[in-house]
């Protein structure tokens, strides 16, 4: 009877679209990619830092992921490749989107992404694949006329008694039980009940398999956004335990975690940045200038700019100094500085390193020095707070700014929208005799300065006074202006690369 049963739902009622589940699609996934790639020019775009909302171009920023993105696909050495590709597939669509992105749209790209990854044929057959589509997309009865079409009986025995609510909770958990940890059904049914799914804390393990499509079945079926987070949050914890980063890193940047050094919250320090590599190789450039992008991505904090996200950019700006990039960490203190004259709070010791660079780069420009306004009121602030002695102190025993490690290369940059009144100060020229990202690695006592320029663990925040704010301090429009559009080939590229094309029309 069984089998009658499902031999006719099997020929006659399957849902749309998926009444051919042994045949193979044509995956043109690399080729739209690379047609999008090449089309933007990508293999000469260079970091467009500092990114500031409205003065920043997203188009810039857009193309940058693009390479990072292929520089990713291409790299073979990789441990944790799927969670790095996954990660650059979020930038791109968080850019894309100016930050706003829905659940339907994360959940359908990670499953898209999953589809056609590594992990697709080896843990999840096709039909499994498709019955996982349908549950995320919500559509719950055609997901159990599938699994009584393609005979997945247990599947289907499960979804069953789960819809129609015919077991008791004690007896629907015990049947959810026999369902198998990497089995995305699993993390369906129990999410569905309200139960932490098993896969919150296996997800790392050895032979798991694919995690993709069990967080797209928890931002799917979540019954609330606290409850979602919490769950999110620890996959993310047991995937960073088992050495999985990146992967660990996308749980944490799907629900918008804010980056950031912080002691109470460790887990987004960096984006792709590891806590147990040195201390200069844990602050690597690759991982500011991800971390940058990520912010630049997010929308507007309620709070406004980190103070701690503010540390990792000085450090970065006081990286081009010591690479001779003295225009380029200019106007990195430029958006630095202002962003610190806007916010209600200062962090004290960004704002003794902000003032250190502050004083350095004078000497390092060529032709006529004119201060900038915000570097004026930055020193006033610094001298009615009383650091102004403390900079000066600093700058009698020699601090030096840290010097670019040996191991990072700086990222290609170039210099974005000029917003200090650049007439009389001219780019230096290249610096002579050194390759780039050349230099001598970290002494003890280096890297001693280098961690009290960077000392952020038990922050002590500056409260200010409204009137102690400068005025002259630029306002953000949001202007963040579309991408370039491109009619077909665009569609085609984000039909591939994300499993959906959302916004503008063709």
């Amino acid at each position: 009877m069984a089998d009658t049963v499902g031999q006719h739902w099997q020929n006659e009622d399957l849902p749309d679209g998926l009444d051919s589940l042994s045949e193979d699609e044509p995956d043109d996934e690399e080729d739209v990619f690379l047609e999008e790639y090449h089309h933007h020019d990508c293999d000469n775009a260079a970091f467009p830092g500092p990114l500031v909302k409205g003065f920043t171009e997203p188009s810039d920023v857009y193309r940058y992921i693009l390479k990072e993105w292929k520089q990713c696909q291409d790299d073979s050495s990789l441990k944790d490749k799927v969670g790095a590709e996954m990660l650059f597939s979020l930038l791109t669509l968080l850019c894309r989107n100016s930050g706003v992105v829905t659940g339907e749209e994360m959940s359908g790209l990670l499953l898209y992404r999953s589809k056609h990854g590594p992990f697709a044929a080896r843990h999840c057959s096709r039909g499994i694949h498709n019955l996982t589509e349908l549950l995320v997309a919500g559509q719950k009865n055609d997901a159990l006329r599938l699994a009584v079409g393609q005979r997945y009986w247990e599947h289907a025995l499960v979804l069953n008694n789960l819809l129609n609510k015919s077991l008791c909770g004690e007896a629907m958990s015990g049947l959810i039980s026999r369902l198998k940890n990497n089995d995305p059904i699993k993390t369906f049914c129990q999410v569905y009940i309200g139960e932490i799914p098993a896969v919150a804390t296996t997800c790392g393990d050895e032979g798991f398999g694919d995690w993709r499509p069990h967080l797209a079945m928890i931002l799917a079926h979540s019954k609330s956004a606290t409850f979602q987070k919490k769950v999110v949050r620890m996959m993310g914890d047991t995937l960073a335990s088992r050495g999985h980063l990146q992967s660990a890193h996308v749980c944490y940047m799907v629900i918008q975690m804010r980056p950031g050094l912080n002691k109470q919250n460790p887990r987004l320090e960096l984006v792709g940045g590891d806590r147990r590599l040195p201390f200069d190789l844990f602050l690597s450039n690759s991982a500011i200038v991800h971390t940058e992008i990520y912010e630049y991505c997010l929308p507007h904090s309620p709070d406004g700019p980190k103070s701690n996200t503010q540390l990792l950019k000085i450090l970065y700006a006081a990286r081009l100094f010591g690479a001779g990039q003295y225009a380029m960490a200019l106007n990195y203190a430029d958006a630095i500085g202002t962003a610190m004259l806007a916010s209600p709070s200062i962090h004290r010791q960004a704002l003794i390193n902000l003032l250190v660079l502050c004083a350095a780069l004078p000497p390092k420009m060529s032709g006529e020095w004119m201060e900038p306004p915000w570097m004026t009121s930055l020193k006033k602030l610094g001298a009615k707070l009383g650091i102004d002695k403390e900079v000066e102190r600093l700058m009698a025993e020699g601090v030096v700014l840290p010097r670019q490690p040996q191991q990072a290369v700086l990222p290609e940059v170039r210099p974005g929208p000029a917003r200090t009144s650049p007439e009389k100060i001219t780019p230096p020229a290249p610096l002579q005799g050194r390759a780039e990202g050349q230099g001598a690695e970290y002494g003890e006592e280096e890297t001693g300065k280098l961690a009290r320029l960077t000392s952020c663990l038990s922050p002590e925040e500056i409260h200010l006074k409204e009137e102690e704010a400068s005025s002259a301090c630029l306002e953000d429009p949001d202007m963040n202006r579309p991408l370039p559009k491109r009619k077909s080939a665009l569609k085609r590229f984000w039909t591939a690369c994300f499993g959906c094309f959302r916004g503008e029309s063709d």
